[in-house]
């Protein structure tokens, strides 16, 4: 770890030189603590190279007000110290409706709220960047059997249709 570590801040050296601003994006959660000792991609990195995190949360996959309070209550202080806001991502509807949702996330982190990303549906397009996806795909032949699934305005509990 110390010398990739060495590595990986003489390479954000370079990068920096003669930049106003330059955006790291980790890799995973900061608050994977079993695994911060080795840690050069999150916060290990953050704290090393003394630069503000921006946490993204993404409200898609639900639970989102208590995986920034998680994240929050479980990081060392010296990790906690890093995070100067957060943002949450791939909001779908009428975000106004997340109100009280921010108000909770600031009474339990006192983080400050730097905005809600809504879905955006073009990033579908974009190249998937992990293999997450491949978790997705459908082994076998899919012309065997086609499923129609209707898309409404508005649904909620739709599992059933996996």
């Amino acid at each position: 770890k110390g010398q990739l570590m060495d590595a990986v801040l003489d390479s954000w050296g370079k990068v920096g030189e003669g930049a106003d601003l330059v955006i790291v994006e980790g890799a995973g959660s900061p608050a994977e603590i079993n695994l911060r000792s080795r840690d050069i991609a999150n916060m290990g990195f953050a704290t090393r190279a003394d630069v503000p995190v921006v946490l993204v949360g993404d409200i898609d996959r639900g639970g989102v007000i208590a995986s920034v309070a998680g994240t929050h209550l479980i990081l060392p202080e010296e990790d906690r110290r890093m995070i100067v806001g957060y943002l949450i991502n791939k909001f779908r509807g009428d975000i106004s409706l997340f109100d009280d949702g921010l108000k909770s996330i600031e009474t339990f982190t006192g983080w400050r709220c730097f905005g809600v990303v809504p879905w955006l549906k073009a990033a579908a397009r974009l190249p998937s960047e992990d293999s997450v996806v491949l978790e997705r795909l459908v082994s076998g032949d899919a012309r065997a059997l086609k499923v129609a699934v209707p898309m409404l305005g508005r649904i909620a509990n739709f599992d059933d249709l996996d």
